[in-house]
C-alpha cells in the first residue's frame, strides 16, 4: 500500500501547476525515486514536538539555509519527551 501511495504522490507532481510548494514536492518525489526502497509515513505534531517547535522557530529567522551545529538549548526537554513517546495536545507544544 505504501508503495502505491508514494507512486500516487510522484504522479501528482505533474498536476501541481502553480502550487507554491510544487518545486519542493517535485524534489522530494525525485529523491524518493532515487532511493528506491523508501518508507514515508505521517507523524502527528503531537508526537513530534521537536519538529513542530523547530518549524515554528524557523518563522523567526531569515530565509535561506540555516545550519545548527548543536540543538538549541530549549529543545532538550522536548527531545526527551519525544524519545519517551510523551503525548501532547497541540496547545501544549
Amino acid at each position: 500500500m505504501l508503495k502505491g501511495l508514494i507512486g500516487h504522490y510522484t504522479h501528482l507532481t505533474k498536476d501541481l501547476g502553480p502550487h507554491p510548494l510544487a518545486s519542493l514536492i517535485a524534489s522530494c518525489c525525485a529523491m524518493v525515486r532515487q532511493i528506491g526502497v523508501c518508507a514515508v509515513s505521517h507523524i502527528y505534531r503531537e508526537r513530534n514536538a521537536v519538529a513542530d517547535c523547530l518549524a515554528k522557530w524557523s518563522h523567526n529567522i531569515d530565509l535561506g539555509l540555516c545550519v545548527l551545529d548543536a540543538a538549541p538549548s530549549w529543545i532538550g526537554a522536548l527531545l526527551v519527551d519525544d524519545l519517551l513517546g510523551v503525548h501532547r495536545t497541540r496547545w501544549q507544544i
